[in-house]
């Protein structure tokens, strides 16, 4: 555990970069794939919050948002974690976890697990049968990270972090990330090609109260947004589109 506070609060608003890493679970020993954010990143500070930063410290950027990785769930047991409780190079779980500890996330998570992978396994063999694919046996069927909820990660995470002992402190934060990870995720756009009218039509108008290349302002975005979703003569993809985005910037108020 003396990983953990270090590990939460010594990720800096570095450009995000994503690696794949291969790991161990620490429950059984299988290996599986995840996309982590490696401990080491040198570029500048702004380029994780060129969307701004909340009052609370939650970060917003227009590229992928750093606290969709940083949980891993072991798609075995379920057991879940920091991503970087695991060492990059070997992919093995830095602390040992003791027998008793295992036997709690076999037992708790089991009916929970067996119901999402009999679920990840049915959509899989459906969308292998409709593109021509090889189906694996359900033996060598392995729950992709995406597949998993981004709530349900964070859930996870802070039931086996309270089961491992952690302190409050820890768990808060754990649970802070949490938000902030749905929070970003609500600001991410829709992409569909029956949207792109939509998006031009939003465009056109936004462009009108901000000039291109500057710099991210929720204070000018905001009611920018709620004038074109309220005082608009819009399709309905412009409404669509100018909606979610009063929506989600509105969450960020």
């Amino acid at each position: 555990m003396r990983y953990l506070l270090l590990l939460l609060v010594s990720f800096p608003a570095w450009a995000l970069q994503v690696q794949e890493m291969t790991i161990l679970s620490p429950i059984t020993g299988q290996k599986f794939d995840i996309l982590g954010v490696p401990t080491e990143q040198q570029q500048a500070a702004t380029d994780l919050a060129d969307m701004g930063a909340d009052e609370d410290g939650c970060r917003h950027t227009s590229g992928p948002s750093e606290y969709d990785y940083y949980v891993a769930v072991c798609p075995f047991t379920f057991f879940a974690a920091l991503t970087n409780e695991w060492d990059q190079h070997s992919g093995r779980f830095r602390e040992e976890l003791p027998p008793d500890m295992k036997a709690w996330v076999l037992k708790t998570f089991n009916t929970d697990w067996q119901l999402d992978f009999n679920r990840a396994y049915s959509v899989f063999q459906q969308s292998a049968r409709m593109q021509g694919q090889p189906i694996p046996e359900r033996k060598d069927f392995v729950m992709g990270q995406t597949g998993i909820p981004l709530e349900k990660k964070y859930r996870l995470a802070i039931q086996c972090y309270e089961k491992r002992g952690a302190r409050a402190v820890i768990l808060g934060k754990i649970a802070l990330t949490g938000a902030w990870a749905l929070r970003a995720r609500l600001n991410v756009p829709v992409g569909h090609q029956s949207l792109d009218g939509g998006y031009e039509e939003v465009n056109a108008l936004i462009a009108r109260e901000v000039k291109p290349g500057e710099t991210f302002s929720l204070a000018k975005w905001l009611p920018a947004y709620r004038t074109i979703f309220a005082d608009s003569s819009l399709t309905d993809e412009g409404y669509f589109i100018a909606g979610l985005t009063f929506f989600g910037l509105q969450l960020r108020d």
